[in-house]
């Protein structure tokens, strides 16, 4: 599920798949920087100021070339599911507020954020 505020609500893989394709294909260079991973439970909070250039329609918006720039927050729920003891437990993310915003090299705010939560004793 992503929370666009003024955008809506977007809920379904097939429906997050369009929207993505959507930001991807008008912001090709699309790149996001982390400032903050902040873990609490079963939460991990990630700051980002991501930075495109729009090449392409964005939301009814025409190709501009401009540079834009944003900061975003992601929140993802850490769970835990069981599977059988031969391959063990399994963590999984799922976002629970997540901006439009991508790292440019898919699941290294994950990763950081896995490690965070190792070093504090939580999976």
């Amino acid at each position: 599920m992503w929370h666009g505020g003024s955008l809506g609500t977007v809920s379904g893989a097939a429906n997050l798949a369009g929207l993505l394709r959507v930001f991807i294909g008008a912001l090709p260079d699309l790149h996001a920087v982390e400032q903050d991973v902040v873990a609490s439970a079963d939460l991990v909070v990630l700051r980002l100021v991501v930075t495109a250039t729009q090449r392409g329609d964005l939301l009814g918006i025409p190709a501009t070339n401009r540079k834009v720039r944003w900061d975003a927050i992601d929140v993802y729920r850490v769970t835990t599911k069981a599977r059988s003891a031969k391959s063990g437990p399994r963590t999984t993310w799922r976002p629970s507020r997540a901006s439009s915003a991508r790292s440019s090299s898919p699941g290294a705010s994950e990763q950081r954020a896995r490690g965070l939560l190792a070093e504090t004793g939580r999976r």
